[in-house]
């Protein structure tokens, strides 16, 4: 098209047509294949005095011609642009629903590759005597904005809730206004990529180049804040996970033409409307699916280009005006000239450093501690070191260790990488003690699904699933709930039944979990019923607790709701309602010491509203409250021939008393020691008093113990 037509009207980006909606499943009807000229429109609405289209396109087109006129800019180098993939998940494991795989990301940078280089025997390439390799190449960064390597390359991984995000679909307004700013990286040395979960029917958008020198350019609805390209997750990356027709990469390659100042290739209006490359066809509105030879404004129509509409197996291709267009941005403008200079993809050279956490510090015997490896500088190896712990050795990256026996216990990780090594080593990391204190010994808040939790549907009806959705609960996304909103079969049961739990060596145990749950009405209610059985789920004839709801709320966490409800904030659960309840802390100390336990969870169906479980958690003490003044030892070979070890396991490092009496009450051995906390051998030898039966008398500041020994010779 001529440069120079006088430039009409910007219209926004098309819609498609219903017509089309069977070809673009997942994302339904009037799909908006592209929001970038939709964003740019409402913001020149919004702001009368931002600078306008042709004003931007006037500072343009004058760097072209600078740019054409200067012959050293035919054999220009490679462009390489770092890239940083901000993945805003909803908590999920990694390389699962929204927290995309690593693999995926990687995908998309082929993707971009293959298509701004024209890149032979990929389907990048194209034999148009109009395509040009652009000479831009995209890396993933290899550092973050602190220097630091990066442990996967490229990649921000960002759980919406640790941010306060709203629960996705975002629009195109939330995500400017509301997701970019606190999360993005230096726009000088990244190019920033948002990928989420957009509005079903929106691909994606992006900001144009600032138009730098030009009065005014402050005032064209991108700064240091917003810069970067936006991607609907189910829409990112070549993978088979994706279904057609945009599942190979196009829509990012499109988003960042508009990010490098292209124009969609119609020029968003009708004929006549430009979008500045001569070599680009004239064109009177966007085309889709895959059409065969389409003619538009009198010429045969350029549907492969990446800047149309079509679907992703059907581009190809980018013109030799829009190589030029786009290496006069990276030449001239604000926050694309600076990241030639980047260094954000230089490899790091140097060796890692160590770092870990754990997720627990102290505990009864048989601690299950999750070790947390945060180490800098992309470690490729770990290696571990538990003393005392099970296993005592590991090369997973995130092992997990447990600890049978009452001491203090250090941990040492160390890293490799090429580069080099670190190690590091923390003192007494974790302790092991008997305690009259309880602690949380299970603990189960769903995010990582059911499990080993049965679900119990009789009616095959409605049943107890996980909940993805949910907000306001202490920890994550996912709560287990039952449906009954909508649920007709008033009297039906269903159950949601615990994994087999060991109450062996626990005392005062309780049981405590979260609830969110509102009435519909006054005469539509639910109930809920907490069961506990002694034989693995056979049988459950003890009940703990029964709600049978009443009218008077007593099982609700807020307000009646004649609508559907799902938790979306702290009010609607127990732990900060404001109506009803408090959440449910049951006693279970008649059943200390049982193993085989099940929880049952059952709700009887009113056609009420849904009940929601989140954060059950099950603690105990390691000692009873009623023996505080007892102290425990072992006696070994018990009988003996006089020579003998009492072994203690101290929570505390303490000095001992220790007294061997005969049967008439006579002393015939005394000391005083310092035993070490945890486990510690004290050799005795009675070797020379005869045959006999001893008792042993031993005293620490906690209480005392007594046992009997017996000497053979």
């Amino acid at each position: 098209m001529n440069k120079f037509i006088a430039l009409l009207l910007i219209l926004p980006c098309i819609f498609l047509s219903k017509a089309y909606a069977q070809d673009t499943e997942p994302f339904g009807g009037d799909l908006i294949r592209c929001m970038t000229q939709i964003r740019q429109d409402r913001l020149m609405t919004a702001d009368p005095g931002m600078l306008s289209m042709e004003e931007y396109e006037a500072w343009l087109q004058t760097r072209i011609v600078e740019y054409e006129r200067n012959p050293a800019n035919a054999t220009r180098s490679v462009i390489t642009i770092p890239v940083v993939v901000h993945i805003i998940h909803n908590g999920e494991a990694i390389g699962t629903e929204s927290n995309l795989s690593a693999e995926r990301v990687a995908s998309q940078i082929e993707v971009l590759n293959e298509d701004f280089r024209r890149m032979q025997g990929t389907p990048g390439f194209n034999a148009h005597e109009d395509g040009a390799d652009i000479e831009i190449e995209f890396c993933l960064a290899d550092k973050d904005p602190n220097g630091v390597g990066m442990m996967e390359a490229g990649i921000d991984r960002i759980d919406r809730s640790s941010m306060s995000f709203d629960d996705p679909p975002f629009t195109q307004g939330y995500v400017e206004q509301v997701i970019k700013a606190p999360t993005i990286w230096d726009p000088y040395k990244y190019m920033n990529i948002w990928v989420c979960e957009l509005q079903t029917n929106v691909l994606g958008f992006a900001t144009y180049p600032d138009p730098s020198g030009l009065p005014g350019f402050n005032n064209f609805g991108v700064d240091d804040t917003n810069d970067g390209v936006v991607i609907n997750n189910r829409s990112f990356g070549r993978t088979t996970e994706l279904s057609p027709p945009y599942n190979e990469g196009r829509s990012t390659t499109h988003e960042v033409g508009h990010w490098l100042g292209l124009r969609h290739i119609w020029g968003d209006g009708p004929c006549g409307s430009d979008d500045y490359c001569d070599d680009t066809p004239a064109a009177d509105a966007a085309h889709y699916g895959c059409p065969n030879a389409p003619e538009s404004c009198g010429e045969l129509s350029m549907f492969q280009n990446y800047m149309d509409y079509t679907d992703d197996r059907c581009m190809n291709i980018f013109t030799k005006d829009q190589k030029t267009r786009m290496r006069v941005i990276m030449d001239n403008s604000k926050r694309r000239k600076e990241l030639l200079q980047s260094d954000a993809c230089t490899p790091v050279t140097d060796p890692p450093t160590s770092l870990f956490e754990v997720d627990v510090i102290e505990g009864c015997p048989g601690l299950v501690v999750h070790y947390q490896d945060d180490s800098e500088n992309r470690p490729e190896t770990w290696e571990w070191h538990f003393p005392g712990g099970t296993p005592a050795t590991s090369n997973a990256r995130h092992p997990v260790v447990t600890y049978p026996v009452i001491g203090q216990y250090d941990a040492t990780l160390i890293t490799h990488n090429p580069y080099g090594s670190d190690t590091l080593l923390k003192e007494g990391v974790v302790t092991v003690r008997k305690s009259i204190v309880p602690s949380t010994f299970f603990a189960e808040d769903f995010e990582d699904g059911v499990g080993d939790w049965t679900v119990e549907n009789p009616d095959g009806q409605a049943g107890w699933e996980i909940n993805n959705q949910i907000a306001g609960s202490r920890n994550g996304l996912r709560a287990m709930y039952m449906p009954m909103y909508g649920y007709g079969a008033v009297g039906e049961r269903d159950r949601l039944i615990s994994p087999i739990l060991n109450f062996r060596g626990k005392y005062q145990v309780r049981l405590r979990f979260q609830h969110a749950y509102r009435q519909f009405s006054n005469d539509r209610r639910d109930s809920l019923i907490v069961s506990l059985s002694t034989d693995g789920g056979q049988t459950y004839p003890h009940r703990l607790f029964a709600a049978a709801e009443n009218g008077l709320g007593t099982l609700a966490t807020n307000a009646e709701l004649a609508t559907e409800f799902v938790p979306t904030r702290n009010d609607d659960w127990c732990y900060a309602g404001n109506v009803g309840l408090e959440c449910l802390d049951i006693d279970l100390s008649d059943f200390d010491d049982f193993t085989n336990v099940r929880i049952m969870f059952e709700t009887y169906n009113g056609d009420g509203n849904n009940l929601f479980i989140d954060e059950v958690m099950i603690e105990g003490a390691c000692q009873k409250e009623s023996e505080p003044g007892v102290v425990d030892f072992r006696l070994f070979p018990n009988p003996n021939d006089g020579l003998f070890t009492l072994e203690t396991e101290l929570d505390t490092d303490s000095e001992v008393s220790l007294r061997i009496v005969d049967l008439l009450g006579r002393r015939v051995y005394q000391t005083t020691y310092t035993a070490a906390l945890g486990p510690y051998l004290k050799d005795i030898d009675l070797r020379g008093l005869g045959s006999s039966t001893y008792i042993i008398e031993l005293k620490t500041s906690n209480g005392i113990g007594v046992k009997k020994v017996v000497v053979r010779p």
